[in-house]
């Protein structure tokens, strides 16, 4: 998941619980749930027209490769 963030595949990880998702679900879904509402509120203030644009610029970025 490093490797993904640092090459800008993903914006966020998701922690985990100790030992994992099995083993703990419960944690697990919390950490999620927190994460989405909070990106979710984060995408709900930006004007449509900006959300479109970084859209557009993220999918245009994958393939550029820098070293």
């Amino acid at each position: 998941s490093k490797h993904l963030k640092k090459n800008k595949l993903i914006e966020k990880v998701i922690p985990e619980p100790l030992g994992g998702i099995h083993r703990d679900p419960d944690k697990a879904s919390k950490f999620l749930k927190k994460a989405l509402i909070k990106e979710l509120k984060n995408l709900t203030d930006l004007p449509i027209e900006k959300l479109l644009e970084d859209r557009q610029e993220k999918l245009l970025g994958f393939g550029r490769f820098s070293e």
